[in-house]
């Protein structure tokens, strides 16, 4: 069993939880720019945005 976004509680949990952690306050600011430009643009097309991620192995993907 896997999560995401790396929150406390997988951590907390029994087995701890797999997850993988990202950089939110990258994610967050993208999303603003990205926003941002197409209020004042409806003429832009939509975009991928790609970020890393890191895969945080515990206890739920050991066995």
């Amino acid at each position: 069993m896997k999560g995401f976004d790396n929150l406390t509680e997988a951590y907390s949990l029994s087995p701890s939880l797999t997850t993988f952690s990202l950089d939110k306050h990258f994610l967050g600011s993208e999303i603003l720019r990205t926003l941002i430009t197409r209020i004042e643009n409806k003429n832009i097309p939509s975009r991928f945005i790609t970020i890393s991620t890191n895969l945080i192995s515990r206890e739920s993907t050991n066995q």
